[in-house]
């Protein structure tokens, strides 16, 4: 059940190029949030940028800590790695398609549409959040909200590529991401929305992530900590330690695995 959990929350999603399809809706008044928070945050990454995150994870009821390495060509290729105490476990996402292997060799696949809003969600202002303008993205208003004591406002993300109605409203719903942008500072501090198993029962498990202060490096604007709640019981606790980008990475490390019988 860890395990799984674990995916859910660290795999992250990447889509290919898409074909041209019509705009999806965007209310203007969640485009100017969006910008703002955008606009807080160093230049946009391209596909072609590597990046390299270091951190350590801890899980909940797990009093150790275990190291974490993420790569990425832009935010559409994304390997992850975690040592834990069985072995290394290997997330990797690559236009569309994700693997999962588990410490002990194990591969599942995982499903594309499940994970969008877990997009380079390290770092809020690289998920799908930094594709609101992109024909594939509705965005919406939502309102405002108060947590803790800071005053948000609330903007909501979908993504569909789907070539008939039906598939788009099905889409749109299935991949719904609230973001929670201090009315401030103009910093994510929360992200929400809804997975379904990945073997899909028409149930919807509720997913939380909470940006815990920020820090700037290499002009980007990096999470001190990220914290992960899943079905309103806290999952896991993410440290990052440092954030680079300019590296020359592999494309071989984002070879999605084939299932394991």
């Amino acid at each position: 059940m860890r395990h799984a959990i674990l995916i859910a929350a660290y795999l992250l999603l990447a889509v290919c190029a898409f074909a041209q399809q019509a705009q999806l809706p965007k209310d203007p008044v969640a485009v100017s949030i969006a910008q703002q928070a955008i606009g807080i945050d160093g230049p946009p990454i391209s596909p072609a940028t590597g990046v390299v995150i270091l951190g350590s994870i801890q899980l909940a009821g797990d009093s150790a800590t275990r190291a974490m390495r993420v790569y990425s060509l832009g935010n559409g290729k994304v390997r992850t790695e975690i040592d834990q105490a069985e072995g290394m476990s290997v997330g990797v996402l690559n236009s569309g398609e994700a693997s999962y292997q588990f410490p002990g060799g194990k591969v599942i696949r995982q499903r594309g549409v499940n994970t969008v809003a877990e997009r380079l969600a390290f770092v809020p202002t690289l998920s799908l959040l930094a594709e609101y303008a992109a024909s594939y993205v509705q965005l919406e208003y939502v309102g405002t909200a108060t947590i803790g004591t800071k005053n948000v406002q609330q903007i909501a993300l979908s993504w569909s590529q789907a070539d008939n109605a039906a598939d788009q409203a099905e889409f749109l719903k299935r991949t719904r991401t609230v973001y929670s942008i201090d009315s401030a500072t103009h910093q994510v501090i929360r992200v929400e929305y809804l997975r379904s198993p990945e073997r899909d029962t028409g149930a919807h498990i509720p997913c939380r992530i909470e940006y815990l202060g920020y820090q700037v490096i290499q002009g980007r604007l990096v999470p001190t900590a990220v914290a992960t709640y899943v079905n309103e019981s806290l999952h896991s606790v993410l440290s990052i330690t440092s954030y680079s980008e300019g590296h020359d990475v592999s494309q071989v490390s984002f070879t999605v695995q084939e299932a394991t019988r």
